[in-house]
């Protein structure tokens, strides 16, 4: 019993259950959030309309999703952009709860995270 309790100690959950992780482990998006995030920044975010240092951002921001090298100040981005393009969130889907949970795990990392 001793044991199991010094291992829960010395482990500490992710804010939201999805992981386990070690303490000084980069805790990053799972697959799935990280599709609900490219999927709906894409939509709205790579169009000409769309200004070319937000686009310039936006592919900064997917490549370091792809490569989990993301830092604080993409963290803040997102949350910029995530919360800008609240209002055309799809609230007739489940991708609506997604987008809030990895708005919120967004969030979290942006204050975590280091510069």
């Amino acid at each position: 019993m001793e044991i199991v309790i010094g291992l829960l100690l010395s482990l500490r959950m992710c804010y939201n259950d999805a992981c386990l992780c070690e303490r000084g482990v980069v805790v990053f998006y799972t697959m799935e959030e990280a599709a609900v995030l490219c999927g709906f920044l894409e939509l709205y975010l790579n169009r000409d309309s769309v200004d070319a240092a937000v686009r310039k951002n936006y592919e900064k921001f997917r490549l370091g999703l792809v490569q989990e090298s993301l830092g604080r100040d993409d963290y803040i981005w997102a949350t910029k952009a995530l919360s800008f393009l609240r209002p055309h969130w799809w609230q007739d889907h489940e991708d609506h709860r997604a987008l809030e949970n990895a708005l919120l795990k967004t969030q979290t990392l942006a204050l975590k995270t280091k510069k």
